[in-house]
């Protein structure tokens, strides 16, 4: 998260709203320093980053984090100098964690339609793995395993489309049984006023 900040502030200093910079400058900044003048879109995209890694602290199943999500959807977000838009595209429906959709992974399935991460990816994946069960897996090394667990988290995803059709489902028989317990009580209620049904007065 600290990393995180750390990047989007950096940028955040030499935005420029007329810059013409197509948001495809390199990541993180702290690594690759410029003087270049930096755009909303990049800006936007490692804002999404700090918070993807503030609520991948949080742990929350993929549908809740997309619903709190969806929830600022239509919000302008305060005390940013661009335009932040929604978190995920409108026409993108699947409950995917926003660390794992914005994964170079995930982001090269929503193009190409292959989940799977690199060669280079996996191998070092399984290096660093290996050296945390050896308990031989220093700071720096940790860092770079957690930043690559996002990577495998989005192929995942990216092979694995979670299906929440029954969630739906169940959100419909409830409200189906919510009307019928307010039909119940309102019945209930006329039986409470008139002594009898509510049409036994009727011609």
């Amino acid at each position: 998260v600290t990393k995180a900040a750390r990047d989007y502030l950096g940028a955040a200093g030499r935005f420029d709203e007329h810059s013409a910079a197509d948001g495809t400058l390199p990541l993180p900044f702290a690594e690759s320093p410029s003087s270049d003048a930096v755009d909303g879109a990049t800006l936007r995209r490692l804002l999404k980053r700090m918070d993807a890694e503030v609520l991948r602290l949080y742990a929350l199943p993929a549908w809740a984090e997309r619903r709190l999500l969806d929830l600022f959807a239509g919000s302008r977000r305060k005390g940013v100098p661009f335009d932040f838009g929604p978190y995920y595209p409108s026409d993108f429906k699947h409950a995917v964690p926003l660390y794992a959709f914005l994964s170079k992974t995930y982001q090269r399935f929503l193009k190409t339609g292959k989940p799977e991460v690199t060669v280079d990816v996996r191998r070092r994946y399984d290096a660093l793995v290996d050296k945390r069960l050896s308990g031989e897996l220093s700071p720096q090394e940790d860092d770079e395993l957690y930043r690559l667990e996002a990577e495998m988290d989005g192929s995942d995803y990216a092979a694995h489309q979670p299906d929440d059709s029954w969630r739906e489902a169940r959100q419909a028989e409830r409200r189906e049984a919510a009307r019928k317990l307010d039909g119940i009580a309102n019945r209930i209620a006329d039986l409470t006023r008139t002594g009898g049904p509510a049409d036994a007065h009727r011609p």
